[in-house]
This record gives structure tokens, C-alpha cells and sequence, in this order.
């Protein structure tokens, strides 16, 4: 098996197969190498951002099928049992993504140190 050299440079990692000359990089072991190249475990806040951002998507989603279906209706004049139910809906979701994107703000801001 052939040696490998392993380097830090900031956040930067190196996996090389012959040495590095620069003296910006800092040689360090295999096995801090691995430790440092883990994927880190995401923080609650940063987990519950992730979950808000999905939250986020799907009820968007939502919102453009339904204003598709009540577009519909306003323009062709189609005849939908469900219209003023998803017109209504339509409202209710404007209303909940604007308090979703509030807290997406507010939980990017506290994550970024802003």
C-alpha cells in the first residue's frame, strides 16, 4: 500500500500522494485527517431550520397547485365544487408562509450570529 500524506490548510484537507512544499499546510495524521473529514452532526437549530424549509416548500407547492385550480375557474369559467374551498385554502396557506418565512429569518439570523 502506498503512503499517502495527509494536510490542513485552514478548513482545507489534503489526502496527496507525495508531500506538500507549502508551508501553509500543516501535516497531520490519518487519523486526524478522518476525525476532521466526518460530516458534522447538525445542531437542533439547524435541524429545526431544515424542518422549517421543508414545511416551507411543501406548503408552497400546495399553494401553486390550488392557485392553478381556482385560476382555472376565474378564467375558463369552469364549474369546481371545491372553489371557494380552495380559494379559501389559497389564503390560509399566503398566511402561513409569510409566518414561516418570519421564522426562517429570524432562525437564519440567530444560526449566522446576525
Amino acid at each position: 500500500m502506498e503512503k499517502r500524506y495527509y494536510y490542513k490548510c485552514g478548513n482545507s484537507l489534503l489526502n496527496v500522494k507525495s508531500p506538500v512544499d507549502n508551508p501553509d499546510y500543516i501535516e497531520i495524521t490519518e487519523q486526524e485527517f478522518n476525525e476532521l473529514s466526518k460530516p458534522k452532526e447538525p445542531t437542533a437549530e439547524q435541524k429545526a431550520l431544515q424542518e422549517k424549509r421543508k414545511l416551507h416548500d411543501e406548503k408552497e407547492a400546495l399553494l401553486t397547485k390550488y392557485k392553478h385550480d381556482v385560476e382555472q375557474v376565474d378564467l375558463f369559467g369552469m364549474q369546481r365544487d371545491d372553489y371557494a374551498e380552495k380559494k379559501a385554502l389559497c389564503a390560509q396557506l399566503v398566511r402561513e408562509l409569510k409566518e414561516l418565512e418570519q421564522e426562517l429569518r429570524e432562525l437564519e439570523e440567530r444560526l449566522n450570529g446576525n
